[in-house]
């Protein structure tokens, strides 16, 4: 499948940037140790062990996951004024999941959020500025 010409531009590189940090932070978060827990019995022995977040959550968060990365694909497959409208709705969304969940998992996604917004704001086609020089015959 070829690309139409002007396909790849900055603004397109930033928007693949940015959903490659929503993969690279959801896998992160299901793979990644989050809980730890601690038991003792009466005569004091211990056992530690810990469980990453997909373990505690179960598989509804793979949703969510999946949401995420969707939501910051959608660009991806647009052009035109659709484009530049879809970009900043999806900058958006990922700010607010990152603002939302700032407690939690919102920080792994802010680096996604970042590039979302920097795409967002890259015009839609760099214009170029190389004077015409016509030559005499």
């Amino acid at each position: 499948m070829t690309r139409p010409a002007g396909y790849l531009n900055a603004k397109r590189v930033l928007q693949v940037i940015a959903l490659g940090l929503v993969l690279g932070a959801a896998v992160y978060a299901c793979a990644a140790p989050s809980f730890a827990t601690v038991r003792s019995d009466s005569s004091g022995h211990s056992t530690a062990a810990t469980r990453t977040l997909l373990e505690a959550q179960g598989p509804g968060l793979l949703l969510i996951f999946a949401a995420l990365a969707a939501l910051a694909a959608c660009p991806l497959f647009l052009r035109g004024t659709r484009w530049s409208a879809v970009s900043l709705v999806v900058a958006v969304v990922l700010g607010a999941f990152t603002i939302l969940g700032a407690m939690t998992i919102g920080g792994l996604f802010l680096p996604a959020a970042v590039a979302s917004f920097v795409a967002a704001l890259l015009p839609t086609r760099v214009r170029d500025h190389t004077p015409i020089v016509s030559e005499a015959v």
